[in-house]
């Protein structure tokens, strides 16, 4: 009898054994959470938590090596750190910490190698260009000559580049490294201020931007790592990586640039006192020129049909792609947000953030585009009764009672930020989000007319719009409230309430493909969200002791 009660515990032992690694088989592929409150966890797709860890303050990005490990990087106001995971992942091997600002950094293609450049806070103090093994946290770091603005590595990985802002009023560098021992190459001169750095489609070429400076263009440069005092020049220089040598330079003159690429065409947008114009720039030099009588402020391309619109704050120029003259010139009344394209219908939808929001449309007739009616996206009784709303709070705020009513009608930049906007080309439908009425808009554009409007009076007025990638669902996200809305039905399918702290940051859903289809993962609060993007429905709902957790695998 003893025997054979020893014989089945030993073999419960076994099937259990095996049981958990069954189990530990399928489990589901890991999820990093790095949370704001210097908490992390790992869970896996099922649902399940499988470690809890400290974390440094600020989480970027989960970065996984050339050898699978996992590295946690965190980059706050005045630090940036990277942490490696064990085997394990119930703790650290290795933590790297800087007490530096980090401006700008990058990653060769296998992951094995991490490069930054970095300044202390004040801007006046020390740059350094750092290189990280990815694979062990050993570093190596120079000091550069000047705040560094911008670093690319080139596609074979064979040359570092770093723009800094220079000792000379009228000029910047451009330094060139080897990427192994930052060892310096050459060091070239090129126009004040610099942008971005671009590579040529032989991937031999550099395009290295500048914005220069006058008032008439404002830009988004950092503060501390541009030159504003008197007018200098932008340009841009091409440079030839295998001789590092200057082989163009294309001068903008005493301009303030910015620049946007599009496709394999880079687009430099220039303003002087009132007027300017849109440089287009391929791999050899020029390609075009597209002169306007006003401060171009943005482009939109529409390449199935060839065409390039430019929008000031209200005027709108549209061209065909290499011609110098316009098809058409029109001025509005009313403020240019933004240009969205119609290649289907060859027009394009133009945006203005009044208080109801509306729609222009631009239509080609007869080699001529001409405006058509304007649409308003809001109710006009919503919009008056927030107004008067909005006007009755501003009122009761102000000391001595002054009424701001005709002030608020006067300067509607105040209370109209503009809108989020998403286009489902498959449906032809645009989605637009109003700031000020706090709904969303949608738009059939072949019928140019409001088919729906959904309130979102929860969702706060730091309201974003996310397209799936399935395109069946038009993602609602607010401060406390999410929406999915159909696409196909254009109703609201899930309605989640929550607080989502990270409007104020570039953060996005993530999005992640499973066996059964497309997932959204969200982070919202002290609850983990798992929903399924095929029939719009919550999955599970997990309690995480993360806030507002950036989700990497």
């Amino acid at each position: 009898m003893k025997k054979r009660i020893i014989i089945l515990f030993w073999a419960a032992v076994i099937l259990a054994c095996w049981g958990c690694g069954q189990i530990l088989a399928h489990s589901g592929e890991r999820i990093f959470l790095l949370g704001q409150n210097k908490q992390a966890e790992v869970i896996d797709t099922h649902g399940r938590k499988l470690r809890s860890l400290a974390l440094d303050e600020a989480p970027r990005a989960v970065i996984t090596n050339r050898q699978g490990e996992k590295l946690f990087f965190c980059s706050g106001k005045n630090r940036w750190s990277l942490a490696m995971l064990r085997p394990d992942q119930a703790a650290y091997q290795k933590e790297l910490q800087f007490a530096t600002l980090l401006t700008a950094w990058t990653m060769n293609k296998d992951r094995s190698c991490f490069w930054a450049i970095t300044r202390t806070k004040d801007c006046a103090g020390q740059a350094v260009l750092v290189k990280v093994d990815l694979e062990n946290l050993e570093y190596q770091q120079i000091e550069l000559d000047s705040p560094a603005v911008c670093l690319a590595l080139n596609p074979a990985e064979d040359r570092l580049v770093v723009a800094t802002l220079g000792k000379e009023p009228n000029s910047s560098n451009l330094c060139v490294y080897n990427p192994d021992s930052l060892q310096a190459i050459q060091t070239i001169a090129i126009a004040k201020n610099p942008a971005a750095l671009y590579f040529a489609q032989d991937n031999r070429t550099l395009l290295a931007t500048s914005r220069g400076y006058n008032q008439y263009l404002a830009h988004s440069a950092p503060k501390g790592l541009s030159y504003r005092e008197t007018a200098v020049p932008a340009g841009i220089s091409y440079i030839d990586l295998d001789t590092v040598r200057v082989k163009a330079v294309i001068r903008l003159g005493d301009l303030s640039a910015d620049y946007l690429r599009i496709d394999d065409r880079l687009y430099a947008i220039t303003a002087e006192q009132d007027r300017g114009k849109v440089v287009a720039l391929d791999d050899s030099g020029i390609a075009a020129e597209y002169p306007v009588a006003f401060i171009p402020r943005q482009i939109a391309v529409d390449p199935v049909n060839q065409v390039l619109y430019i929008a000031g704050l209200k005027n709108v120029a549209v061209f065909e792609n290499g011609s110098a003259r316009p098809l058409a010139q029109l001025a509005f009344e009313r403020r240019i947000e933004q240009v969205i394209p119609l290649p289907e219908s060859h027009s394009a939808l133009l945006y203005h953030p009044t208080i109801r929001g509306s729609l222009t449309e631009l239509k080609l007739n007869d080699h001529d585009y001409q405006r058509g009616e304007s649409m308003p996206l809001g109710r006009g009784y919503m919009a008056a009764w927030k107004l008067l709303g909005y006007a009755s709070s501003m009122y009761a705020a102000r000391d001595g009672g002054t009424a701001l009513l005709g002030a608020l009608l006067a300067t509607p930049g105040m209370m109209v930020r503009g809108g989020e906007m998403v286009m489902v080309t498959p449906k032809q439908k645009l989605y637009l989000y109003n700031r000020f009425t706090q709904d969303v808009a949608v738009v059939d554009t072949v019928k140019m007319r409001v088919v729906r409007r959904i309130s979102c009076a929860l969702a706060g007025r730091n309201c974003r719009l996310f397209g799936t990638p399935n395109e069946k669902y038009v993602i609602i996200a607010g401060a406390h409230q999410w929406r999915l809305l159909n696409t196909e039905s254009e109703r609201v399918e899930l309605n989640l309430r929550l607080n989502w702290l990270g409007l104020g940051k570039p953060a996005t859903p993530y999005f992640y493909h499973a066996s059964s289809g497309d997932q959204l993962i969200l982070a919202g609060g002290k609850n983990i969200f798992f929903i399924d993007l095929e029939k719009g429905r919550i999955i599970r709902r997990i309690p995480s002791a993360t806030r507002d957790a950036v989700i990497g695998r």
